[in-house]
């Protein structure tokens, strides 16, 4: 019973984000939002829960569509008004960032956040082999005193149940254009 509401208090915040009217330098913080909620309808139609849980009358039918992927990586900050880039480096060493987003391996990095919190993210569904080196570079920041923290998660066979793997990175970028080299992920 307590799986079932938990659940259902999470699906409830989806929602609210997701039909929630924001500022517009906010705008489409719905899509990674979107990612989130069909991973837990993965989790939860994996683990049987779906009838028992009423999903089709907890989530607008329209907003279900499979985001299962071999690699995803979200960043966030936790200073408003603040520009964090991300940028990933793929195996062929062609590089997605906010003035290059989508690359010819199926790389896709979302909007660039240069105001508020982010998160931004790079999603590739069918990643080649080989090494992904990636970053976060700081822009501009409302507080340049602190600078800001960022997290970053990376993901390996996002929304498959089972198979997923999850590793979190945190740092600082103490001042605009500081650069964190946070992870290298090598497929085979």
């Amino acid at each position: 019973a307590q799986v079932l509401k938990s659940y259902t208090e999470a699906i409830e915040l989806f929602n609210t984000v997701l039909l929630k009217k924001w500022d517009p330098r906010y705008a489409q913080v719905e899509v990674p939002v979107l990612t989130d909620l069909n991973r837990l309808i993965a989790y939860i139609k994996h683990q049987g829960y779906e009838h028992k849980l009423g999903l089709s009358n907890l989530v607008d039918q329209r907003l279900v569509s499979p985001t299962d992927v071999d690699v995803r990586v979200l960043v966030q900050w936790d200073t408003d008004m603040t520009d964090v880039a991300l940028r990933i480096e793929e195996p062929s060493g062609e590089k997605c960032t906010p003035m290059h987003n989508k690359t010819s391996a199926g790389g896709l990095l979302s909007r660039d956040f240069s105001h508020g919190y982010g998160p931004v993210e790079y999603l590739c569904k069918v990643a080649p082999s080989g090494t992904f080196n990636i970053q976060a570079q700081l822009f501009h920041a409302l507080d340049m005193q602190t600078g800001t923290t960022i997290m970053v998660r990376l993901y390996t066979n996002f929304a498959r149940p089972d198979l997923e793997t999850e590793h979190v990175y945190v740092g600082n970028l103490a001042k605009a254009k500081d650069t964190l080299d946070l992870a290298v992920l090598k497929r085979k």
